[in-house]
């Protein structure tokens, strides 16, 4: 029997590979091209301590490390800590935003909410410098000083008048005039009608030889309560209007307008709109 001697020929180790750590080998043979071993390939099931790894504690803010529980400025604070629950009183921030500064700020300087039971440092004397009034002053001012206005629309739809009759029209924007019945407009207080405005649009014919009057008047009219404005032309647009009325009103009076029209030619498609001026 002839022997033989067998023997396995390795090649030429590879380069070292550069850094710190454990190189690769594969069945007790150096991984050509030679690496380091990495986080990838370390099995799951590896039972590697923790004081096998290098971790940081307690680093500075914005580094990812492990904190400690405790009170220091770069640890963790538990879940049961009390100052998480705990009453505290808060701390003084600056001038204006201190809690504990009462009526010391000027009027208007302070862009900070104000606490509830704060006092403004300047007099409540009158209107005239914004919102340092007191509500006495305020409700003298409404009841003696100056009274409001508000308006109230008036007008009616289109229609074609008749030659010298007369027709009514109010506050039903959308009707034709006619009967008083539908026309009247009651105020939800007393007031004082100040001033009203009528304005005619003829959009069909214009008319001629006309004589045109409006009358506002109270209650259904009569001696002492009826204002009445006259126009006499053929122009296809026209206003009555006053401005120095005095017309009281309570809340169980009403007012209206009433239309009287004589011409030789009829206009037709006439549009009536406008408003009064009521005083609180």
């Amino acid at each position: 029997m002839a022997w033989s001697k067998q023997a396995t020929i390795l090649g030429p180790p590879g380069p070292a590979p550069s850094g710190t750590g454990l190189v690769k080998t594969a069945a007790g043979i150096l991984v050509n091209p030679a690496a380091l071993l990495v986080n990838a390939d370390v099995d799951n099931a590896a039972a590697i301590a923790e004081s096998k790894l290098t971790l940081a504690s307690d680093a500075a803010a914005g580094t990812a490390s492990r904190r400690t529980l405790g009170t220091a400025a770069t640890a963790a604070c538990a879940g049961n800590d009390a100052r998480l629950t705990n009453a505290r009183t808060p701390l003084v921030n600056d001038a204006e935003g201190d809690p504990a500064a009462i009526g010391t700020a000027a009027d208007g300087t302070s862009v900070y909410a104000a606490r509830r039971d704060h006092v403004h440092a300047g007099d409540h004397v009158n209107l005239a410098s914004k919102g340092t009034n007191t509500h006495a002053q305020i409700d003298t001012h409404l009841s003696t000083g100056a009274k409001h206005l508000y308006s109230i629309p008036v007008g009616a739809a289109m229609y074609s008048p008749l030659d010298n009759s007369y027709v009514y029209f109010g506050g039903m924007l959308a009707l034709v005039p006619g009967a008083r019945a539908n026309s009247a407009i009651y105020l939800s207080s007393a007031g004082v009608i100040k001033e009203a405005c009528i304005k005619w649009v003829s959009t069909g014919v214009a008319g001629s030889g006309e004589s045109i009057s409006v009358v506002l008047g109270r209650n259904g009219g009569g001696v002492g309560d009826v204002w009445s404005w006259s126009v006499a032309n053929t122009d296809a647009v026209k206003y009555f209007r006053s401005a120095v009325l005095n017309v009281a009103l309570t809340t169980s009076d009403y007012f209206d307008f009433t239309i009287w029209c004589s011409w030789a030619t009829n206009p037709t498609n006439v549009y009536l709109s406008g408003y009064v001026l009521v005083q609180a």
